[in-house]
């Protein structure tokens, strides 16, 4: 695999052409874009996209067949401490690019319940996507475009694992393991926190009928233009009540995150601002569950948002903003949000924290100009240490 194959399949995924979300088959997603960005293209260009359609196809299979040669070793008894555990939970863990040299060979880890059963069972290696990323900064030394590559190389990641790990829960190799009715399927980095990719069984999907009844009546309060505070909050509030919530991508903590993001805005506009604060403390409340049970992140691009829309209404209540900050990823991947964290931090008098944030805002591309047009930053105009963020 190329290093030209991988940036251009790294920017084409991570939504240079609308693709920011990949489900389903991902062959049949990238026909998809090849089709939208081949009309009236090059022959030369049509020949490069259907060369990484093909090279995406060859990483499925290696990827899926190292998947289900897993799966063989996990049914073996030989290899676990408990030949009648029923496992729930997989992790596959690799070491990343943060050690020296680079590792990629993802290692299986298998639970019951909360016990560890086994551990480096099979596993597969993503080295075919991640290992161009040093001879790229070698080429470059491009610091932005490098961090850009590996978090799209994680994006990558994440779509094909979600997609082999659909397809190998039907092979017959998967059937013979010992699991539970459901089984959890994770993926990290060593030392970093594992994220759902997929879910198997009673959890996948949509849900049960309770859930799938409190989505659609979620969904018809939008669908009616009219969102009536108190019979939304309390539908909200019982989330918390759900057994058995889907997980992952699409599952009831991204919907519920999405949900809410958008009803404080709605809200907003009706000048409800307490009715905001009320929905956001549920969802605060609600969010060690969601982690828990439900396999919420910080760093979904939802729940930023979440925080996002509230520190820009709340920037100077700090009583609300306390809470919201909780929520805050380490490194928030969203402009906004590091540009409203660093209005927050100054509002308060927590200048470092401030400067930190703008730094983080800064390298998301937020500009000079657009900081210091804020009235809550204008007192970081030629202010030393401001400055030299942008040297």
């Amino acid at each position: 695999m190329t290093l030209k194959w991988v940036f251009f399949l790294s920017e084409l995924l991570a939504g240079r052409y609308g693709i920011r979300e990949v489900t389903g088959d991902c062959q049949v997603v990238l026909r998809e874009v090849v089709q939208q960005v081949t009309e009236g293209a090059p022959d030369e260009v049509k020949s490069e996209i259907q060369e990484i359609v093909q090279g995406i196809a060859a990483l499925e299979e290696k990827v899926y067949s190292e998947i289900v040669d897993s799966f063989r070793m996990y049914a073996d008894k030989g290899y676990i401490s408990d030949s009648e555990a029923q496992i729930d939970k997989i992790l596959f863990s690799y070491p990343g690019d943060s050690v020296i040299p680079p590792g990629f060979e993802a290692l299986g880890y298998g639970w019951s319940g909360d016990r560890e059963v086994f551990d480096a069972c099979g596993g597969f290696d993503l080295s075919d996507i991640f290992n161009v990323l040093d001879a790229y900064y070698e080429n470059h030394g491009d610091n932005e475009t490098y961090e850009s590559l590996t978090e799209n190389c994680g994006f990558i990641a994440n779509a094909l694992l979600a997609y082999c790990f659909e397809k190998a829960c039907q092979s017959t190799e998967f059937s013979a393991v010992c699991k539970a009715d459901s089984v959890v399927f994770l993926f990290s980095e060593e030392g970093g926190s594992p994220r759902t990719v997929y879910t198997y069984g009673e959890q996948s999907a949509e849900g049960g009928t309770e859930e799938k009844d409190i989505r659609k009546k979620l969904n018809d309060a939008y669908d009616d233009d009219f969102l009536e505070a108190d019979d939304f909050i309390n539908t909200v509030s019982m989330v918390s009540g759900i057994e058995n919530p889907s997980l992952g991508a699409g599952g009831l903590a991204v919907f519920m995150a999405s949900v809410i993001s958008n009803a404080v805005i709605e809200f907003y506009k009706d000048g409800e601002l307490e009715a905001i604060k009320t929905l956001f403390d549920i969802y605060l409340s609600d969010f060690e569950r969601y982690e828990d049970n439900m396999g919420a992140d910080r760093e979904w691009e939802a729940n930023q948002n979440v925080c996002a829309n509230m520190l820009a209404i709340f920037t100077t209540d700090k009583e609300v903003t306390d809470k919201v900050l909780t929520l805050v990823p380490e490194e928030p991947s969203s402009d906004m949000l590091a540009f409203n964290v660093a209005c927050v931090h100054n509002a308060n008098g927590n200048r470092e924290d401030a400067l930190a944030a703008i730094s983080q805002a800064v390298a998301l591309g937020v500009s000079k100009s657009m900081l210091l047009e804020d009235d809550m930053l204008a007192s970081f105009k030629g202010d030393e240490d401001f400055d030299k963020i942008f040297t």
